[in-house]
């Protein structure tokens, strides 16, 4: 699923049904279930809210190829729901197999396993994709709670909306916080808390934003938007241009506020790439 630079996610899914496919053979064969997840999502009456990726008239949509992890409560399996219809519309099913399930979270390919009291160990992405106006897809984990028939989805994570003015084109924009892990190895709790494992080499305290090809700058602010933990630190932001050369660092020194689900939108400012400063992977 992707998020754009207008949101807060509001998502509901009505019930996981057991649908029977019977396979009528001379033989018998044992019958085979799937559940079936008809998701709907509740459209923000404010441009403000987030969304999960969006058209031109500002509609939350599905996402192609969207997969979310569903398990039932204290148990110790993930179980793989697969998009089924509705990719770039605002209702959409998914299936998987049947079962009784109280939590889902989303993407399925960050969960890696439940720990039998629904503390679901998964991996924040250390590098996300950018696309223009909204998130590259999978990069913004969310967790749903499975009650009265009905999957509530929310963002675990902030947004960091910059806005980047100047000359030359973007390959990549590194956040760093010296007080915060932003990515890595983590813990969710359903109360959608994040708890980084602080174990050397399993979680970072940056997030790279990939830029692919480049994004070219301009006289008017250039929005990009970068998934970061909730939660009070300051930050730093270093900006990389196709050709490696980098831009001096804007650092914010007073912590600011990070909400889930909420925009932080930093003020715009000029970058300009250094003339004999050339970016180190790594550095």
């Amino acid at each position: 699923m992707k998020t754009s630079n207008y949101f807060i996610l509001l998502m509901m899914a009505s019930a996981i049904v057991g649908a029977c496919s019977k396979q009528e053979t001379s033989d018998l064969q044992e019958t085979k279930k799937q559940g079936v997840l008809s998701a709907s999502i509740a459209q923000p009456a404010d441009e403000d809210a987030t969304k999960t990726s969006l058209n031109g008239d500002l509609d939350v949509l599905w996402s192609a190829e969207d997969k979310i992890a569903v398990f039932e409560d204290n148990g110790d399996a993930l179980v793989e729901y697969t998009l089924a219809s509705g990719a770039g519309k605002t209702k959409a099913t998914f299936t998987g197999d049947v079962g009784t399930y109280a939590y889902a979270y989303y993407p399925y390919k960050g969960a890696n396993s439940v720990d039998g009291s629904n503390n679901i160990s998964v991996v924040i992405p250390r590098v996300q994709t950018y696309a223009a106006n909204t998130f590259g897809q999978f990069d913004m984990p969310m967790l749903a709670t499975i009650a009265a028939d009905e999957l509530n989805f929310t963002n675990l994570m902030a947004v960091l909306k910059l806005q980047l003015t100047g000359t030359g084109t973007v390959s990549r924009i590194i956040v760093m916080s010296e007080a915060q892990k932003l990515s890595g190895k983590a813990v969710v709790a359903t109360d959608g808390s994040i708890t980084f494992d602080h174990t050397d080499g399993m979680s970072y305290n940056w997030v790279e934003l990939d830029c692919g090809a480049g994004v070219a700058l301009s006289s008017e602010p250039t929005p990009f938007l970068i998934a970061v933990p909730a939660g009070d630190y300051a930050f730093t932001v270093r900006v990389v241009s196709t050709e490696s050369k980098v831009a001096p660092d804007k650092s914010v020194v007073s912590a600011k506020t990070f909400t889930a689900n909420k925009i932080k939108k930093m003020a715009s400012y000029a970058v300009a790439f250094g003339g004999d400063v050339k970016y180190v992977e790594g550095a």
